[in-house]
């Protein structure tokens, strides 16, 4: 009797510290309720690092001359001269024009331009920081320049009379010249914005893509005189070594 009454006190004890253990357990490990839900922290993105206005302008300048896609303009160059001649008298100046002396030639030709923008030219007083964050950087206007002059000979016209003198290649390249300078104030707007255009588009996409790390949330373009196209530039520098014969 002695040894079954420990044996069932044994037990007990063991079932009390179960127990026990069990509800200590339950305390310990469940979550309290008045335990707050923590989330992980994120910091906010860091600002990328606003440029400055001589960092810009300097990567600007950097982009160097941006073109435009090439035009081509067409025209017709007609002269029409006869000879002249004179003899001095006791009465003065006798002047006459050379009978069968008359000529007329038609010369056809395809003048290419292009604009160009040369952003070396730019400064810091062309950036202008905005208030909300973004800039203005203020272009030179676009230099239309001619890039090439070529004579169609298919279409040539040499008409000359039989006293008539033959012209000289110095005179041809001065009327070709002037009559290429001529051609920009009569291509017709329509051409003359096309051209124009395509400057200010390569111009905006090149310095937006530059720009794309400076920390501004915009980039805004203008231009020193609006696109006055009556008050652009005619670069004919390389007109007259361009003349194709």
């Amino acid at each position: 009797m002695k040894i079954n009454y420990l044996c069932d006190m044994k037990r007990t004890i063991a079932a009390i510290v179960i127990i026990v253990v069990g509800i200590l357990l339950y305390f310990v490990l469940a979550p309290s309720s008045e335990q707050e839900t923590t989330v992980p922290s994120q910091e906010p993105p860091s600002e990328a690092k606003l440029m400055s206005k001589s960092e810009i302008a300097t990567l600007v300048k950097q982009q160097s001359r941006l073109y435009s896609a090439e035009q081509t303009a067409h025209k017709t160059i007609i002269l029409s001269t006869a000879e002249k001649d004179s003899i001095s008298t006791l009465l003065g100046t006798l002047k006459w024009t050379r009978p069968w002396s008359k000529s007329h030639i038609e010369i056809p030709i395809n003048v290419t331009y292009k604009a160009y923008i040369d952003l070396s030219k730019i400064t810091e007083d062309d950036i202008h920081i905005n208030a909300d964050s973004s800039i203005t950087i203020t272009l030179p206007d676009p230099v239309i320049e001619m890039t090439s002059c070529e004579i169609n000979h298919n279409k040539e016209v040499y008409d000359s009379q039989i006293f008539a003198s033959q012209k000289s290649q110095d005179f041809i390249n001065h009327h070709v010249t002037a009559a290429a300078n001529d051609v920009w104030h009569e291509i017709g707007r329509i051409s003359q914005d096309k051209i124009l255009n395509s400057a200010k588009a390569n111009a905006n996409n090149i310095i937006a893509n530059a720009l794309l790390g400076s920390g501004y949330k915009k980039v805004n373009i203008e231009y020193r005189h609006g696109l006055n196209i009556n008050g652009l530039t005619i670069d004919t520098g390389k007109i007259l070594g361009n003349i194709k014969y």
